[in-house]
């Protein structure tokens, strides 16, 4: 877990380094038999929304769930596809 959480930070640091070109997250499961978070499958919100202080992955020992920084485009697709959740 501890690696986990490292690389967690990390990949925080990137995101707010490169959030003016990539401003959105994409919360998705990941590789599990049994989804750890599938409430939160979807769920697409600005980098600095305060929902990601608490729900950024992993969110648990089992939670294999990742995020994906996206583009205003890309979060335009989602939207119009119906598959983004934008609110929690």
């Amino acid at each position: 877990m501890e690696k986990r959480i490292e690389r967690a930070k990390q990949q925080w640091q990137r995101i707010q380094r490169t959030k003016r070109a990539l401003p959105y997250l994409l919360y998705t499961l990941g590789p599990s038999d049994v989804p750890c978070h599938p409430q939160w499958d979807g769920v697409v919100l600005p980098v600095d929304d305060p929902w990601w202080e608490t729900h950024f992955p992993p969110n648990s020992d089992e939670c294999k769930c990742v995020v994906r920084q996206i583009s205003k485009y890309e979060y335009q697709k989602l939207l119009a596809s119906g598959r983004a959740k934008t609110k929690v």
